[in-house]
């Protein structure tokens, strides 16, 4: 086989991955593989539920619709985005009837027209689903020889009063008594305040908010992440070394497997369970290529 081509970028995603298990990542981010008929009703319900709020913000803060107008279109988007379902998933947790609640009872806790964290307007436009990409210090591609990328995508971008704050909202079907405290070390949110700082945003910290899906009590949690400056200097380290760590995996062409728990929530345990894994992949894997910058994106040199 020839030699599989190394990213350009990386972001949160690919590196936990690859801490977690490198041969995983491999897998997934170089020969960009999923298994094949795996429905994720997790990713369904969340992108739905994203679409609809992208859709009701823009329309409220940039299209000057009213609050129940970009409502009722928010709501319109996340059912065309959610899709035609079957008898089956419209009884699931995660359904377009649950999806849809979570919908209303987040825009009830938040209004648009009172969000103490509305989108800030860049050239014309909210700072909803705001992708950027920016050059990971001392990191060169092994073929190219250009810095590689760390990318990502800020579900939204504010900025009250003198400092710039992002929103990211969490989908889950369980919200428990320690929800908020599980944040506080959470590589995403550290690299979304150092990427805004790449653009001299005054970025300090993270609401993240909570949604749950199919509970009975579906009121949303909010928790408050900062991150100071010790803490980014420690996720860069950690990100700089990872993608060099990377490099040297692609180089010698050795990719670490866990053998250990992570194998037991893996898809790909079919093709490290054999000798010769490669005849697996037609039968039972697809192409899939994960990338973050889907909208338009924002990129620093």
């Amino acid at each position: 086989m020839d030699k599989i081509p190394f990213p350009s970028w990386v972001d949160s995603t690919i590196l936990e991955t690859f801490k977690t298990c490198e041969k995983m990542a491999y897998w997934q981010f170089l020969r960009h593989l999923k298994t094949k008929n795996n429905s994720n009703e997790d990713l369904r319900s969340g992108g739905a539920f994203a679409q609809g709020l992208e859709v009701a913000r823009n329309l409220f803060y940039v299209g000057g619709k009213s609050e129940e107008e970009a409502t009722a279109r928010g709501m319109e988007a996340l059912w065309k985005d959610y899709g035609l379902t079957t008898e089956e998933e419209d009884k699931g947790k995660k359904s377009w009837k649950a999806t849809t609640k979570a919908f209303l009872s987040y825009l009830s806790a938040f209004p648009l027209a009172t969000e103490p964290f509305p989108p800030m307007l860049l050239n014309g436009r909210a700072a909803v689903e705001f992708t950027f990409s920016i050059p990971l210090p001392r990191t060169r591609h092994p073929e190219s020889g250009e810095p590689i990328m760390f990318s990502g995508k800020c579900d939204v971008v504010s900025q009250p009063k003198d400092t710039t704050y992002i929103i990211d909202e969490k989908t889950t079907s369980r919200i428990g008594p320690g929800w908020a405290q599980k944040w506080h070390l959470r590589a995403q949110f550290i690299s979304y305040i150092w990427a805004l700082q790449q653009y001299n945003f005054p970025a300090k910290g993270v609401i993240v908010r909570g949604i749950p899906i199919g509970l009975a009590d579906s009121n949303p949690m909010e928790a408050i992440i900062m991150a100071q400056d010790w803490k980014i200097s420690m996720w860069l380290e950690m990100a700089i070394n990872t993608v060099n760590s990377m490099i040297s995996a692609w180089k010698v062409g050795y990719w670490s497997p866990n053998l250990g728990y992570a194998c037991t929530r893996c898809q790909f345990v079919r093709l490290c369970d054999s000798p010769d894994p490669e005849p697996w992949i037609a039968s039972y894997y697809m192409p899939y290529h994960w990338n973050p910058l889907t909208k338009e994106l924002h990129e620093r040199h």
